[in-house]
């Protein structure tokens, strides 16, 4: 699970992302049928992607996958709804053995969620995501979760350039994704925070096309959502798909509807990553920015704000612009005594 440990109040930007996934699969028309629906992902101890989506939903066939034993024994007595299925099992061994686990599922349609948090293995999970499309049919839906932090390619050395740096990153790259890349060579200034998530999203759609041409060649993956959000150090990339018949009518039948269904985050194609940056708020702030929001435009409501998320103006208009877009998805906490 992405983040790992991190508590998810302090994952403002994770949160966002995960309601907009929600409200992506309400748009597919999951909510119309959910029983049709089987959703598998890396839950957690609170099991919370598990909660979300029975409860937004009303899917009843929930999977998580969990390597840790003693977090299965956390995730059984946390579990809510009580029928969430929880597995003692790695992504592998599930992508590995899945043409046994959806024997049980007869015409089901899957949801899969593999939210990946090492960066140390990037290159086993594209291979785990490859092959596991590659077992899929028309309909199911996959989202995709990596680490796109370019200091987890490697760590500066002593008194090495940031052009020195981010050349070795590139050839690092370039060597563990070689058969996943678009181009043999990579430019080492996209080796940045906004270079890196675009450069993994080559690397997930050329996964994405070796599998469907060597399994199954009728159908075609639509991209429905590409995110990159921060949450603490580390940078995130998320992908979702679709699998489709081959065919442009069935694909612009699905964007038509899909826009139709005012859902904004449509990419025009695998490029266009939507980053998400909310910022971390106190009660007070949060409440002071509610009041404030569309009595006037951004810029002048930023003008007016007695404190800034960032010291450059600009970069501080950009996340109240980003809190404006998504404060109806923003996270409520609030501290209970008991």
């Amino acid at each position: 699970m992405s983040g790992g440990g991190i508590a998810y109040h302090l994952r403002p930007n994770k949160y966002v992302e995960r309601q907009l996934f929600i409200e992506l699969l309400a748009m597919l028309g999951v909510t119309q049928n959910p029983d049709k629906y089987v959703y598998v992902s890396l839950g957690g101890p609170q099991l919370e992607d598990q909660r979300l989506v029975h409860h937004n939903l009303g899917i009843k066939s929930l999977i998580s996958l969990e390597e840790d034993e003693t977090v299965v024994g956390r995730q059984k007595f946390n579990r809510r709804p009580s029928y969430v299925d929880c597995r003692h099992q790695s992504t592998q061994d599930f992508v590995d053995n899945f043409d046994q686990f959806i024997a049980r599922f007869t015409d089901k349609v899957f949801i899969i969620w593999l939210d990946y948090a090492s960066a140390r293995h990037r290159l086993a999970q594209i291979i785990e995501y490859r092959t596991l499309l590659g077992k899929l049919a028309e309909g199911d839906i996959v989202k995709i979760t990596i680490n796109a932090n370019p200091e987890t390619l490697a760590g500066p050395q002593p008194n090495e350039s940031m052009a020195d740096l981010q050349k070795r990153r590139a050839d690092i790259l370039s060597s563990k994704f070689y058969e996943y890349l678009p181009t043999s060579t990579i430019d080492p200034s996209l080796i940045n925070v906004r270079g890196l998530p675009i450069l993994l999203c080559s690397i997930v759609k050329q996964a994405t096309l070796l599998a469907l041409e060597a399994h199954n060649p009728r159908l075609r993956a639509l991209p429905l959502g590409i995110f990159c959000y921060s949450d603490g150090h580390h940078q995130m990339l998320t992908v979702t798909i679709i699998l489709k018949r081959a065919n442009d009518t069935d694909v612009e039948i699905l964007r038509n509807d899909l826009h139709l269904s005012q859902w904004l985050y449509l990419p025009e194609d695998w490029t266009n990553v939507k980053r998400i940056e909310v910022p971390m708020l106190t009660a007070k702030e949060r409440l002071f920015l509610e009041e404030l929001l569309f009595t006037d435009s951004h810029e002048a409501i930023h003008s007016r704000m007695p404190f800034k998320f960032d010291q450059e103006d600009d970069q501080s208009l950009k996340i109240l612009q980003n809190y404006a877009e998504h404060y109806r998805r923003y996270p409520s906490y609030f501290q209970v005594h008991i």
